[in-house]
């Protein structure tokens, strides 16, 4: 018997974007990492069952900007299942996790080269943190 668990109502939601956004540029790691790679993308996230993404943030040099996607296509959109945000909400995901969850395809790329991307420590790093923060924005006072 498979058990549903349910989604916060404020995932991917205008006010979780803004907490999502503070704690990126907070984390200067993470803003460095990107940086020093020249990382500019239109990222965009959302549920794998849906026919578009439910938000999209603009990147500019490891920065969060703008969130909206400008009319732009996302360079990368990364969906997951609802169990599989559920599950990371609650115990956010390290590399197996994620590895094992591309692989039943709980986590799905529409656009972007995660193979590519999982390969490469500084790109790989930054999604698990990217992914921490998904969950982080999520829990109140943020």
């Amino acid at each position: 018997m498979k058990i549903e668990c349910p989604l916060p109502d404020d995932l991917f939601s205008e006010q979780w974007a803004e907490r999502f956004v503070r704690l990126w540029n907070g984390d200067e790691g993470l803003v460095s990492s990107l940086a020093d790679k020249g990382f500019c993308a239109v990222v965009a996230f959302g549920l794998t069952d849906e026919p578009l993404p439910r938000c999209h943030f603009e990147i500019e040099r490891g920065n969060l900007g703008r969130i909206g996607a400008g009319g732009r296509q996302p360079d990368w959109d990364v969906r997951a299942t609802p169990d599989r945000w559920a599950a990371w909400l609650e115990h956010p995901p390290g590399l197996l996790s994620i590895g094992m969850a591309y692989a039943s395809s709980e986590l799905q790329f529409f656009r972007g080269d995660y193979i590519t991307m999982i390969k490469d420590p500084a790109m790989a790093g930054p999604f698990v943190k990217c992914l921490e923060l998904v969950s982080r924005s999520c829990r109140r006072g943020s």
